[in-house]
């Protein structure tokens, strides 16, 4: 078994890409976020590798379809545009090995993750994508529930307006002088340099998150959510659009 070096966990968190996951549910983002001059972005990036999420090293937990045919819509996004890719089941198969090196990611006593545990896998696996497979660009990215402004029957986040259907809506929320916020889903990405240095942030949205009933909102499962392929290619392709034309720009 690895022997773990116990930094504290508050370090761990704050690490650049992590940290624009964690703070993916704040406020809306109507356009992409450079780190660094796009100019300089020109030939600064050409083989990409995927950061596998946590829940991908247990074999036991099958992936949901829309998530892995939102992955495959990102690698061929990047390759059309010209980036050489490395297939992300490379990064899973690489985390899965360290996990069962560990004696798995869960902390016995309190049976939930150890948090240093899955930042030593998540390390280990960016440093083998990089230093094994050529990656000099890492992309983490997520799908994130987020709250979306509502009003009039319409919800806006993330550069993306959808109107709700009303069947049976009754009541205030399909007044005009009403407003608040509904669940809605975006894709969110992060692409990081060779050395770590996050260079690039866009969240853009997917669909809302609830549908209207009477005079409440209902969750609707994630699965139907991303169950439109043309909805989240079009995501897709806004989310990595402007990266693709700054880093390929001739």
């Amino acid at each position: 078994m690895q022997r773990l070096s116990r930094r504290p966990l508050r370090a761990l968190a704050l690490s650049g890409s992590l940290l624009a996951l964690l703070a993916a549910a704040g406020p809306a983002i109507s356009k992409p976020l450079f780190a660094v001059p796009e100019d300089s972005l020109v030939d600064r990036i050409h083989r990409i590798a995927f950061s596998p999420s946590i829940a991908s090293y247990s074999a036991d937990r099958p992936r949901d379809s829309g998530t892995v045919a939102c992955e495959s819509l990102l690698v061929a996004r990047l390759r059309s545009a010209g980036f050489d890719v490395v297939d992300p089941a490379t990064g899973t198969a690489i985390g899965r090995k360290l996990v069962d090196s560990l004696g798995g990611l869960f902390d016995p006593k309190s049976g939930s993750i150890d948090s240093v545990r899955a930042e030593f896998v998540r390390s280990r696996v960016i440093a083998s994508l990089k230093e094994e497979q050529g990656a000099d660009g890492i992309l983490y990215w997520r799908i994130v529930r987020v709250a979306a402004s509502f009003s009039s029957g319409t919800a806006q986040w993330d550069d993306m307006k959808e109107k709700m259907e009303k069947k049976s809506f009754l009541g205030k929320l399909a007044g005009p002088s009403y407003r608040g916020t509904v669940p809605a889903y975006s894709i969110l990405v992060v692409i990081d340099d060779r050395t770590g240095r996050s260079l690039y942030m866009h969240r853009v949205g997917i669909a809302v998150g609830a549908t209207l009933e009477k005079d409440r909102f209902v969750d609707r499962p994630l699965a139907e959510v991303l169950g439109d392929e043309k909805r989240n290619a079009a995501a897709v392709e806004k989310v990595l659009d402007p990266f693709c034309k700054a880093a390929l720009r001739k």
